[in-house]
């Protein structure tokens, strides 16, 4: 797919790569999406972190039509099977939508062929403070994975001894951010505040109060993303200063609440989420908060899809009442153990029919969804089955259980006689 709107012509084009930043203030690393390998930012330079060396070589890449791996796999092999890829659907948005043109880094409009640019897309993890430990998770994105690490020993690529390190050294790094955002934060056309949990963190109310005394630029979009585990008092004090910011400012304000599926299965994968506080939150702002747009994304995982229909069904409810609510859905490809392709060839295929027929396809994004998702059920049913990769999911759970006092066989009946045997 070739942009109409996007200078850069080549096939693997992506309008992130040269446009958008995540940043891991608590890690002190960057990368350009999700799905990519995280680049280590020179400590004493922070503000580097759009432009580091692993940026610039993955875009020489991509301007002579090649992929630059380091994780744009995900969006090849979606692309492969048929469906609408990450980066596809950030240029169809780029084309489709009105207004997108400042989203272009403005180096590219005088050069084609820049590899250095401005970000115009932000995506800011401040720290890993989190109030959950869900078991996909890690402690480099959650405090409590790493308090439980002291208690049971460790798991993942952050020691313990790693996290107090990078505990010690973070306000440094916070200054540096902070330096480098009040410098450029009028550039930025679209702002996202991730965890951790934000709303369990003090920055993300520093950034609110910042931005209410700033000239931000009116149209800025700016996305909160919340486990929603948050007490009403804190939260409606939250949501009153970014209406604020909205009727004051201008700014666009979206809240992304993260759930995967519903009902009492759900909070063993995200493990401390309260479903009923969630529910309690979110629906306050269906039903008072209607400048607010709602996202709801989900990480498709092998313990999820059989009551994501469930919860599509909810998202139609909700609809309803409150027309500015869209989701996302993203397949979780790493633990490989929680990969839902690892399972034998059509075992969840009636389970992500049921979700498509219940996708509505009215306007363009919800196509464009749907498109998705269709790649989605094509990249599991192509995955090769994978017994070992299921008896590392039977051990997980096991760990799991002991770590959190669950018991999966109990929670999961289904997936007992297929794992439990091999």
């Amino acid at each position: 797919m070739i942009s109409k709107k996007f200078p850069i012509k080549s096939e693997t084009a992506c309008l992130l790569k040269w446009a958008w930043s995540t940043v891991f203030v608590y890690q002190g690393t960057s990368n350009s999406c999700h799905r990519t390998i995280h680049s280590n930012v020179p400590a004493g330079d922070f503000g580097s972190f759009h432009n580091t060396k692993e940026k610039i070589i993955a875009r020489e890449k991509m301007l002579k039509g090649e992929w630059p791996g380091n994780g744009c796999e995900y969006c090849r092999d979606i692309e492969a099977a048929g469906g609408m890829s990450d980066r596809q659907r950030e240029l169809e948005i780029l084309d489709f939508r009105e207004n997108t043109d400042n989203l272009i880094p403005v180096e590219l409009l005088t050069d084609p062929a820049a590899t250095t640019t401005t970000p115009t897309m932000v995506e800011i993890y401040f720290s890993n403070k989190c109030n959950m430990s869900c078991i996909y998770c890690d402690p480099s994105l959650s405090s409590l994975w790493v308090e439980e690490n002291r208690r049971y020993g460790e798991h993942g690529v952050l020691t313990v001894a790693k996290a107090d390190e990078l505990t010690a050294t973070y306000d440094q790094r916070l200054k540096e951010f902070w330096d480098w955002f009040k410098v450029n934060y009028k550039t930025i056309r679209m702002l996202h505040v991730l965890g951790g949990e934000p709303f369990y963190q003090d920055e993300t109310e520093q950034m609110i109060d910042f931005l209410l005394d700033s000239d931000v630029a009116p149209g800025t979009v700016i996305k909160f993303f919340s486990n929603l585990k948050v007490n009403k008092e804190k939260f409606t004090r939250l949501i009153t200063k970014m209406k604020r910011l909205h009727d004051e400012k201008g700014i666009k304000l979206g809240i992304v609440a993260s759930l995967d599926a519903w009902g009492v299965e759900q909070e063993y994968v995200r493990s401390g989420l309260k479903l009923e506080q969630w529910q309690e939150n979110f629906e306050y702002m269906v039903h008072e908060c209607k400048w607010i747009e709602l996202v709801i994304n989900s990480t498709i995982n092998c313990l999820s899809i059989k009551y994501m229909p469930a919860f599509v069904e909810k998202m139609n409810e909700w609809r309803k009442i409150h027309p500015n609510i869209t989701n996302s859905f993203n397949l979780l490809v790493e633990p490989e153990s929680m990969n839902p392709g690892i399972f034998p060839s059509g075992f969840f295929e009636e389970d992500l029919q049921k979700v498509l027929d219940l996708m509505p396809t009215n306007e363009h994004w919800e196509k464009s969804l749907y498109t998705h998702m269709v790649g989605v059920k094509k990249t599991i049913e192509n995955t090769p089955y994978n017994p070992a990769k299921l008896r590392a999911l039977r051990s997980w759970l096991d760990k799991m259980d002991a770590r959190k006092k669950t018991n999966w066989r109990l929670t999961f009946p289904w997936l007992v006689p297929v794992i439990d045997d091999l």
